[in-house]
């Protein structure tokens, strides 16, 4: 049960940080383009959220991951997670040279892993590298791609939840 509670805590955690950290990205001088999109490629309006995002930030087009997903909803199996997430985020990072620090998920793209966060998986890079303690707590400085995490760079990760994209400005 305390692992359990630990975990959730994690999370809420790790959300809440996220959101925090995402909403200081026009703060980074010189940094663009150190935000990935995840969209779902089946979904009109996850689409056209993600868009109009990285019009709003001014981000390329190379930015937006249009994820096969087929239906919106919000679980995933491990598998689909291995073999559709984590597979395309793994191959997009590469090909934008690890120069991503933040990732933003958008209507229709899940947001658990049979039963964990997805924004968790997606910030320590799988789900095998979560932790029981979030490695970028107690630390003074800001937050930076560079934080290492097991051999790994963290991508703070968060949800932009919207149903429209008039919902997001309204």
């Amino acid at each position: 049960m305390s692992r359990n509670l630990d975990i959730f805590l994690l999370v809420i955690f790790l959300l809440f940080s996220s959101v925090l950290f995402a909403a200081e990205l026009s703060s980074f001088s010189g940094r663009t383009g150190n935000v990935l999109v995840l969209a779902n490629a089946n979904d009109t309006a996850s689409i056209e959220i993600a868009k109009s995002y990285l019009r709003a930030r001014n981000l390329p087009s190379a930015n937006l991951l249009k994820l096969d997903l087929n239906k919106s909803r919000e679980t995933i199996s491990v598998n689909e997670y291995n073999s559709i997430i984590q597979k395309a985020v793994d191959e997009r990072l590469s090909q934008l040279g690890n120069h991503v620090d933040f990732m933003v998920i958008v209507r229709g793209v899940p947001y658990r892993v049979g039963n964990k966060s997805l924004t968790a998986a997606l910030t320590f890079g799988g789900l095998k590298k979560i932790p029981s303690q979030q490695p970028f707590f107690g630390q003074q400085r800001s937050f930076e791609g560079s934080m290492p995490n097991h051999g790994t760079f963290m991508k703070l990760t968060t949800a932009l939840i919207t149903y429209t994209v008039t919902d997001a400005y309204g």
